[in-house]
């Protein structure tokens, strides 16, 4: 049988503003490198997420462009340098 094998990959979620919309950090532990899904609000909280998790954000994306979607981006843009991903 083969040995269970152990992933690098970190998932954690939280739910951010007053539309409680769910924002997803993905990280890898080896590199420290992580993408922010869908900052909607409460950039701090999120931070603070990335940082208990060990990771720095450099990557952040969002699903659509609705204002429960991305009001976090500045913010986390600004402190991280994060480069920002959206469909046209």
């Amino acid at each position: 049988m083969a040995e269970p094998q152990v992933t690098e990959q970190i998932v954690r979620g939280i739910v951010v503003g007053v539309f409680q919309e769910n924002c997803w950090v993905i990280g890898n532990r080896r590199t420290g490198e992580a993408i922010c899904i869908d900052p909607g609000d409460q950039p701090e909280d999120i931070m603070a997420m990335a940082r208990e998790m060990g990771v720095k954000i450099k990557l952040i994306a969002n699903s659509h462009a609705h204002v429960d979607h991305i009001l976090g981006v500045g913010d986390i843009k600004n402190e991280t340098g994060a480069r920002f991903l959206m469909h046209r």
